[in-house]
């Protein structure tokens, strides 16, 4: 997508610039990736298994790459298909590790959670 970008830049810097009602080069690739890559199901599916695996990883102490998460905000796909959910594998962590520390500490060592 760069590359094209950086193919277009004169237009994109030129003619868009001077007609406001037109998209850029930049805008037009990322609507018509999201519409024909992304907004696939399967497609959507092992992206979104494949962030939550990242996370947990990462979780757990890996160095992964952040900027996926950043695709998922720029596509405009994070709301609509990511968190929920993401949003459901923190809660189950966190209850997970709720249980672990209540069973594993005194009732007044857990409320301090150090």
């Amino acid at each position: 997508m760069i590359m094209i970008r950086s193919i277009f830049l004169f237009l994109d810097r030129t003619y868009v610039l001077q007609n406001s009602v037109l998209p850029s080069i930049w805008d037009m690739g990322l609507e018509l990736f999201r519409n024909h890559i992304i907004s696939d199901k399967m497609v959507q599916t092992k992206t979104i298994h494949g962030i939550l695996l990242l996370t947990k990883r990462e979780r757990s102490g890996e160095a992964v790459d952040r900027s996926l998460l950043g695709m998922l905000s720029d596509l405009q796909v994070y709301k609509d298909s990511f968190e929920l959910k993401f949003l459901e594998e923190t809660n189950c962590l966190y209850a997970a590790e709720g249980q672990r520390l209540m069973q594993e500490r005194e009732v007044p060592e857990y409320l301090t959670c150090e």
